[in-house]
C-alpha cells in the first residue's frame, strides 16, 4: 500500500537489535515506497531470543497488532519494541 502524501518522506521504520541492544538492521520505507524495500532489506536477518525489533510509524494507528493469530489492537504512539521469546516477538 502506498501513502502518497508521504511521498519521499520516511512513513515507518524498523530496526533489528540483537540481545544486547546493538543495531543489526535498520529500514526506512518512505510513504512512497512499498514493503518489498523492508522484505529486502531484512531478508536473511536471524534473530534469537531477547532481539528487538523496533518499529516506529508516522501513523501508528494504521499499523495493526497481532496476537495468537487475531487482531489485538494498533500501534500505541509511542514508538514500540518487540522482543523476540520462544520464537515470538512480544509487546
Amino acid at each position: 500500500m502506498l501513502h502518497e502524501y508521504f511521498t519521499g518522506k520516511p512513513y515507518y521504520k524498523i530496526t533489528v537489535q540483537d540481545a544486547d541492544g546493538t543495531e543489526l538492521r535498520t529500514v526506512t520505507v518512505n510513504g512512497d515506497d512499498t514493503h518489498d524495500k523492508l522484505v529486502t532489506a531484512l531478508d536473511g536477518t536471524a534473530v534469537g531470543d531477547g532481539y528487538r525489533l523496533v518499529v516506529e510509524a508516522q501513523e501508528p494507528s494504521r499499523v495493526r497488532v497481532w496476537q495468537n493469530s487475531e487482531r489485538s489492537g494498533t500501534l500505541s504512539s509511542t514508538p514500540q519494541t518487540l522482543v523476540v521469546r520462544d520464537g515470538r516477538f512480544e509487546v
